[in-house]
């Protein structure tokens, strides 16, 4: 592991914590870098801020590096850019980049709200964008495209779990049409292992004058359990604790046309959140599993940690 200068991106979100505790644990040293003080969480942080140069002084040139990033793509990707024009011979120090983007870029890029398509655009482009210096700079580049992230670390709280169990415990009732599509959600834990995975794929890979079986630049992930977005919000209802309010809400299922009837008034106040209705029935699956990617034993759903 001495044989690289190993730099985190993203600090300040589930995944990345999760990902620095893993490092953590097998040994791998790692700096963080992060606009968040988290120093009483990480051991070796450093501040960095994507939209200013001077943050570049926070990368020590010499070793050859890998970057692992969590950070949003479209800002990671503005960073690794500046680099190339500002800092080129940093850049030429970089040898492989993990870094996580969405799977938004796929499931939302024919939708027909401004926001949505805007952020599927966005993703594909930063992506390409990274390809293309990656491929300038002779640096081996690993794009991870999640599906739907949950899971806790604390400070930071997921945004799509957390909003499903507000809504459970502030609502007497939710309508769901009678088939809802399939998900296959990830744990942020999860997330963490397969970036740790790849990054000891590429180490071992190195340290042994290798060269890495070609794949594919970018890969869509998911966990184990694909379930309908009903069966999933069932499951994390039944998870809360017993005298939980959100435990008394009831799922009532209803028509299809029905319910889309019923919400089709929001699309004159906010088509995005329409858009968010009719996804209810659309199936965001069959993504590559963590468990056949790393041979990991397969995490119950949903899976919660001590933290």
């Amino acid at each position: 592991m001495e044989n690289f200068k190993i730099y985190l991106f993203g600090t300040s979100s589930p995944s990345g914590l999760f990902f620095n505790s893993l490092a953590d644990e097998q040994e791998i040293n790692l700096t963080s870098l992060t606009r968040s003080n988290l120093d009483y969480l990480v051991k070796d942080s450093k501040y960095i801020n994507f939209d200013k140069e001077l943050s570049f002084n926070s990368i020590e040139s010499g070793l050859p590096k890998i970057f692992v990033s969590f950070s949003p793509i479209w800002k990671f990707e503005k960073f690794i850019l500046n680099l190339s024009i500002s800092r080129p011979k940093l850049l030429e120090e970089v040898k492989y980049i993990i870094c996580c983007s969405s799977s938004s870029s796929l499931t939302k890029r024919y939708a027909f709200s401004n926001f949505d398509k805007f952020l599927s655009n966005k993703l594909i482009f930063s992506e390409k964008s990274l390809m293309d210096i990656s491929k300038n700079f002779g640096i081996k580049l690993k794009i991870i495209a999640p599906t739907l992230v949950y899971g806790n670390k604390l400070p930071f709280l997921d945004k799509n779990f957390n909003k499903i169990t507000l809504i459970l415990r502030c609502s007497p009732l939710i309508l769901l049409p009678h088939n809802t599509g399939i998900r296959q959600p990830i744990h942020a834990k999860e997330l963490a292992l397969v970036f740790i995975y790849f990054l000891k794929n590429f180490i071992n890979a190195s340290n042994k004058k290798q060269q890495m079986i070609e794949e594919k630049v970018k890969i869509y992930i998911g966990g184990d359990h694909e379930l309908t977005y009903y069966e999933m919000v069932k499951k994390i209802q039944d998870s809360l604790r017993m005298y939980d309010f959100g435990k008394f809400c009831v799922l009532l299922k209803i028509p299809k046309r029905l319910f889309f009837l019923i919400f089709s008034p929001l699309i004159l106040f906010s088509p995005k959140s329409y858009e968010s209705v009719l996804r209810l029935s659309s199936n965001l699956s069959g993504f590559t599993k963590v468990s056949e990617l790393i041979g990991m034993k397969s995490l119950k759903f949903p899976y919660k940690t001590s933290d």
